[in-house]
């Protein structure tokens, strides 16, 4: 019985680690707020990655919007921003990503998945 209890509360303390490091405040770059779609113009990303938009939100949400067909798939996802990484992760399947992303000028983002670069536009500020 106590052991049952032991792993029960075990179990709790370590959802609540999960949650508080999903919920407690983190640095965000600003620059990267707002939204961001596939460079129409870069071949490369639109075979690698396809259309797709990010919404990156003050809060540290983030919406991901993959435009398959006339269908649109959407990750509502948290994420935070430390030394060049994009943190990410999906609350509903918790698996934390890190994605190496920088600038070029102040209207384009750049992120490395995989090994393969895609560029993105900003299309609206925060």
């Amino acid at each position: 019985m106590l052991r049952g209890w032991y792993m029960c509360k075990k179990q709790i303390i370590e959802s609540m680690g999960f949650f508080q490091q999903l919920f407690t405040k983190k640095q965000i770059d600003s620059r990267i707020l707002g939204v961001w779609e596939t460079d129409p113009d870069d071949a490369q990303t639109l075979r690698n990655f396809g259309k797709n938009r990010m919404t990156f939100s003050s809060d540290g949400r983030l919406v991901y919007d993959a435009f398959v067909g006339i269908k649109i798939q959407r990750m509502n996802l948290v994420f935070y921003t430390e030394n060049g990484w994009i943190i990410s992760n999906q609350p509903s399947h918790p698996r934390e990503e890190r994605t190496k992303y920088y600038f070029d000028g102040a209207s384009k983002l750049i992120v490395e998945l995989g090994g393969d670069k895609a560029k993105y536009i900003r299309v609206s500020a925060h």
